[in-house]
């Protein structure tokens, strides 16, 4: 089972939580797996912060479904609707820009 770890971040440097993916199945060019997003915020007063409310409503779709699409990776909620979609290194939710890192090497 492949499994890779991101580090979500803001713009500015700001570690906000992980993301992890799972690999299901690699049917030719296009992988697919579920994917868990965790928030580990650095103090309750960034609870409250747009960004913070963003990503906690991706949450609400958890378990995430993930596949490989392109140059980028496509997330979806259970029924399979496309909720974002991550490329060169960030996502998009909401109107806030989120930057992912793997750091699956380092784990």
């Amino acid at each position: 089972m492949d499994t890779h770890y991101y580090s979500v971040s803001l713009a500015t440097g700001e570690h906000l939580g992980f993301l992890v993916t799972v690999l299901e199945s690699e049917d030719g060019a296009s992988a697919f797996g579920q994917a868990m997003l965790k928030i580990q915020p650095s103090d309750d007063a960034w609870l409250t912060r747009p960004e913070s409310m963003a990503l906690n409503h991706l949450m609400v779709h958890q378990p995430l479904q993930w596949q490989h699409q392109n140059d980028g990776i496509v997330l979806r909620d259970d029924s399979g609707a496309v909720l974002t979609r991550m490329v060169d290194g960030y996502f998009k939710w909401q109107g806030h820009v989120f930057l992912v890192n793997d750091i699956s090497s380092t784990m």
